[in-house]
């Protein structure tokens, strides 16, 4: 059984709110809220929002609402990539994006 921790879902909203390089205002705009006090109390662990930021979130964030709540993701495919990509510079990452792109393309020539 799982357990809601708001302070933990407030850590893992700024864990991946930092590793996205978002900043705290830009998500409360994205999210609709009117400033980014509404995100600190979130990651602050003293709000915990609603059901809609909470979707709002997850999309925004690209993670699942299952890691937000409880920190675990179904498919964590994506936070590892996430987090792999986190610290390199966006010409590391496009080149990353471009490898992964070439090598699904080569990977659907052959099969066709």
């Amino acid at each position: 059984m799982h357990y809601f921790d708001n302070k933990q879902y407030g850590q893992r909203i700024k864990k991946i709110r930092e590793l996205r390089k978002i900043e705290p205002e830009d998500l409360a705009e994205a999210v609709g809220y009117t400033d980014e006090r509404s995100i600190r109390r979130l990651e602050s662990g003293s709000s915990s929002g609603g059901i809609d930021k909470l979707m709002e979130l997850s999309q925004t964030l690209e993670v699942s609402t299952d890691y937000l709540l409880f920190g675990e993701e179904k498919n964590n495919v994506n936070c590892k990539i996430t987090e792999f990509l986190a610290d390199k510079s966006i010409a590391e990452q496009e080149f990353a994006l471009k490898m992964l792109e070439s090598l699904f393309e080569n990977k659907k020539m052959l099969t066709e």
